[in-house]
């Protein structure tokens, strides 16, 4: 899943090179609602901090966020996407600071779940209580990387 145009794109030209005809890019942003359009923000010459997070976009200056890129994205959900999937082994997100709001989103998917990597650069409470909710407990890996198991 990938909201990027121009990743999406580097990730479709990488599927062709490789004829790896498994594997598909779904061009949406996360959140907890499917069908909403969102701008992400990228800022300058950070594509791997791209955000549609209010937070991501609030640490910026005034000057990077002039020169900043933006798209309008339109939103899916993990249970939208995934309803037709039984258990899943291991989801992996890093969506700078829209990782509650993919979660929320998540609220059937979450059951089929062993475990989920991902990253919480605000240390959001919220992030942690609900996956608890929801039968996992969470260890740190690295800085702000956790990795919650089916418990």
């Amino acid at each position: 899943i990938e909201m990027m145009p121009p990743t999406a794109a580097q990730l479709k030209t990488h599927i062709a090179t490789n004829a790896l005809d498994n594997v598909s890019v779904v061009e949406q942003a996360l959140s907890d609602r499917e069908g909403d359009s969102v701008t992400a923000i990228v800022p300058a010459g950070k594509w791997g901090q791209a955000s549609i997070a209010a937070s991501g976009a609030g640490t910026e200056t005034s000057t990077e966020h002039q020169s900043s890129v933006q798209y309008v994205v339109a939103t899916a959900t993990l249970d939208q996407l995934f309803s037709g999937v039984g258990k899943i082994a291991l989801i992996k997100m890093d969506l700078e600071g829209a990782e509650y709001k993919a979660l929320l989103g998540a609220e059937n998917l979450l059951g089929r779940v062993s475990a989920i990597a991902f990253e919480n650069n605000s240390e959001d409470p919220q992030i942690f209580k609900l996956l608890k909710m929801h039968g996992f407990s969470i260890a740190s890996l690295d800085g702000h990387d956790y990795l919650a198991l089916r418990i």
